[in-house]
């Protein structure tokens, strides 16, 4: 499952234009993040754009929402469902919901409410997976994954509006669903044998497809053909730095940057 993600957009929508990467794709995040600066401005822009985030750090990543799909918004990731009573319950469920199997999400309680009724799209410059060493995990080694053509991944998310009580304030939350690895992918999540997973990565022309209302069980037999491995051809990955630990970059420029490991048989 993914845990780790980057959320530099403006600095991948940059070298997107570099290298030529449709334009439609560009214009699409790029009329979003204007707007959203118009709004609430740079520094509220800036505190949500991450080299790397982990997921249990629950910090916002950005959305794009079925129900206001023209604006840029960042909500927690860690999805909690509207039913939860308690912050220490909504906390747990949290933790276990930053991914949600798309083969089961329309039927698993904490998934099918925001399924049917709350999707999104999750942009990313990149994301991050963990290749296990040895067989018991003691050895990790990260992969950046990345679009070869330089444009953002645009990921199939589902998301909620959680109230806290204690506080009296509502919360946003949003979780990543996953799908079966494709070949390369299938090399590094090696975490679960026979059970490689990547995130569900919506070619560009179907991102209003999932964010469109389901009517019937054919659109709900859409979404689940677009819950898809993306093709090996269209992604770069490979061994960056540690990112978490005393020996983790953490938060910085360098944690998806290539890193030599010098290991034989690395992925």
């Amino acid at each position: 499952m993914c845990y780790d993600v980057e959320t530099q957009l403006r600095r991948q929508l940059k070298k997107a234009v570099e290298v030529g990467a449709p334009s439609e794709e560009i214009d699409f995040l790029e009329h979003k993040i204007k707007q959203f600066v118009s709004d609430f401005g740079e520094d509220e822009l800036s505190k949500n754009e991450h080299h790397w985030t982990m997921g249990f750090q629950h910090q916002k990543i950005p959305v794009i929402t079925d129900e206001d799909p023209d604006n840029l918004q960042f909500f927690h990731w860690g999805l909690i469902p509207f039913w939860v009573k308690d912050k220490v319950t909504a906390r747990k469920i949290a933790n276990n919901c930053l991914n949600a199997r798309s083969e089961t999400m329309f039927d698993k309680p904490s998934f099918r409410a925001a399924a049917k009724e709350r999707r999104c799209v999750i942009p990313l410059s990149g994301y991050y997976e963990h290749h296990w060493v040895d067989s018991k995990g003691k050895n990790k080694v990260p992969y950046f994954i990345k679009h070869k053509n330089g444009s953002p991944l645009f990921m199939a998310g589902l998301w909620e509006t959680w109230l806290n009580k204690e506080k009296g304030e509502e919360v946003q939350t949003c979780t990543i669903a996953t799908t079966k690895a494709n070949n390369s992918l299938s090399r590094v999540h090696n975490r679960k044998l026979g059970d490689p997973r990547m995130l569900v990565i919506l070619p560009f022309e179907n991102v209003s497809d999932w964010l469109s209302p389901i009517e019937g069980n054919a659109d709900i037999e859409l979404l689940e053909a677009l819950c898809i491995p993306y093709p090996d051809e269209l992604l770069e990955l490979y061994p960056v730095a540690q990112l978490r630990g005393k020996l983790g970059v953490g938060d910085m420029a360098q944690a998806s940057e290539p890193f030599d490991y010098g290991l034989i048989g690395l992925p």
